[in-house]
């Protein structure tokens, strides 16, 4: 992210990667677009957590 918004940002890495500041509206589509993703992977990996929690428990009162 650091580096992108180098790039984006100082304007020597501007001149030398050819790119333009990215507007409100460009970063306002970039967190709609990737925010759902995002959400998504994290109520996955919580579902995975509570399941491996349980199969851990059941692993645990068979020994």
């Amino acid at each position: 992210m650091t580096l992108h918004c180098m790039i984006c940002y100082v304007p020597l890495f501007e001149n030398i990667f050819n790119t333009v500041p990215l507007s409100i509206q460009d970063w306002i589509l970039i967190i709609g677009v990737s925010a759902p993703v995002v959400l998504v992977d994290e109520v996955l990996k919580f579902f995975s957590r509570v399941r491996n929690a349980k199969l851990l428990e059941e692993r645990k009162k068979i020994q």
